[in-house]
């Protein structure tokens, strides 16, 4: 009798985990978590939801932490409680930027700004205002060589990533820094490896 029930709706539901920040999160990793994580999540948050309810028309969003190291948004719209299994699978897809796991390497694609998809140039103007907060000062990312290096080791084009690494040698502080790494960036079509 069990094996014949199938379920008539189900929520769609997103799980956003501070883990998968442990490639920029350099004040925690694994299951440790500061306020300074939760800087991600609260982005992460507003960018889904915005995508959430702009891109797909949904309004009845509910974010609940999901008790350990994430957040979870249920969806529960009845247009999303019907969605197939593979309906599902596109939403998800449609709001993932990185693909790769821990076992294989992540890459990000991104052409000039002014090619982004709108749903990825939204989600680039929502970081934009909390970037060197969140993640220039707040994460240290370029406060030591290693970070530094692990960053521009992401640009894939050598004579780009050696004129930027010759142009912040004089850089006093670290947002002058990122000042000129997104001045070089600007204009270029730039594929982000990891």
């Amino acid at each position: 009798m069990a094996s014949s029930m199938v379920p008539v709706a189900r929520e769609l539901v997103f799980d956003i985990d501070l883990t998968d920040y442990d490639d920029i999160r350099n004040c925690c990793q694994g299951a440790d978590i500061c306020q300074k994580c939760w800087k991600f999540m609260a982005l992460a948050c507003k960018i889904i939801d915005v995508a959430l309810r702009e891109d797909f028309g949904y309004n009845h969003l509910l974010w609940v932490f999901s008790g350990r190291r994430g957040i979870h948004c249920w969806v529960c719209d009845a247009s999303a409680r019907i969605l197939s299994t593979a309906e599902r699978s596109a939403v998800a897809e449609y709001l993932q930027l990185i693909s790769g796991s821990s076992h294989m390497a992540k890459k990000v694609h991104l052409p000039t700004i002014d090619k982004l998809h709108p749903s990825i140039k939204r989600a680039v103007d929502i970081i934009k205002s909390k970037f060197v907060d969140i993640c220039v000062e707040g994460q240290g990312l370029l406060k030591s060589q290693s970070s530094l290096k692990k960053l521009l080791a992401l640009i894939p084009d050598d004579n780009l990533r050696n004129r930027i690494q010759n142009n912040i040698t004089n850089c006093l502080t670290e947002e002058d820094k990122w000042k000129v790494i997104v001045d070089e960036l600007t204009n270029k079509s730039v594929s982000i490896k990891n």
